[in-house]
């Protein structure tokens, strides 16, 4: 007892996925390992549970398609900026 939680977002999130907090982030380099894994460049890739789309960005650089949703609207949002911040 005594301890304090740190409930900040993990170090290794910095600019839009640091901006808010969302408890399901996970990190980026085990779904990256899995990516590339189980897909090949120009498969689909569905996320149905994609928060603020961390891993989005790192899908379509790969050559793959990238198709995520989310029940949080904000979330989804933040997730289209990075993808295509003119739209």
């Amino acid at each position: 007892m005594g301890e304090t939680a740190d409930w900040g977002p993990p170090a290794r999130y910095a600019g839009l996925h640091g901006f808010h907090r969302y408890w399901g982030k996970k990190p980026l380099e085990p779904l990256r390992g899995l990516v590339a894994l189980l897909s090949q460049p120009g498969d689909v890739v569905a996320d149905p549970f994609m928060g603020t789309g961390a891993i989005a960005g790192d899908i379509v650089r790969g050559g793959r398609r990238f198709v995520g949703g989310d029940l949080n609207t904000l979330a989804v949002q933040l997730a289209r900026f990075p993808l295509d911040p003119g739209g």
